[in-house]
């Protein structure tokens, strides 16, 4: 389809003005914002910093997450709770080789 010139020119001047109307619509939505945390802080001076509202719940699936330390620690039902903790051993030079691969000779 073909279209007018004078059509084509209402539309970009039409988009224009649009663009522009929002432009001003959001910086008086800011300032209006501005002039009311002014206002709110000296009530609560606190206010102004803005709390993180975000959710804390974990990513992970809690079954999982019962799962992996019941793996570690072993549970309530098991004779063997809590888990014995390994023996260091004897030898400084087993340990010096384990802790510090780099420096032993």
């Amino acid at each position: 389809l073909y279209r007018s010139e004078t059509d084509r020119n209402l539309f970009w001047s039409l988009r224009k003005e649009y663009k522009k109307l929002i432009k001003t619509k959001k910086r008086e939505y800011e300032e209006q914002k501005l002039l009311d945390l002014i206002e709110k802080t000296e009530v609560t001076p606190w206010s102004i910093f803005q709390q993180n509202k975000k959710s804390t719940v974990a990513p992970i699936d809690p079954r999982k997450l019962e799962d992996h330390f019941i793996s570690l620690l072993g549970t309530l039902d098991d004779p063997e709770y809590p888990p014995p903790v390994p023996e260091p051993s004897d030898s400084e030079e087993d340990n010096d080789e384990e802790w510090y691969p780099m420096y032993s000779a």
